[in-house]
């Protein structure tokens, strides 16, 4: 067979982001009541380090008070 018969092909697995969480309980309960519709999924964890906006809603939530 020559060469130019040939067709040269590739692909590289991509992980896409779905959805943002707080926990890994709820992460973890998402994936469960998703895995119909994610096929292989998994968590991944990213920090707020340099993410003013999310430590701010960090501090919203945590100073965040019910009164009775």
């Amino acid at each position: 067979m020559a060469q130019e018969d040939w067709t040269r092909t590739g692909f590289r697995w991509r992980w896409e982001f779905v959805q943002a969480f707080f926990t890994r309980q709820a992460a973890e309960e998402y994936l469960q009541s998703q895995a119909h519709n994610l096929g292989e999924a998994r968590v991944y964890v990213e920090s707020a380090y340099r993410n003013r906006e999310w430590q701010r809603l960090r501090e919203l939530l945590l100073g965040y008070r019910i009164t009775p």
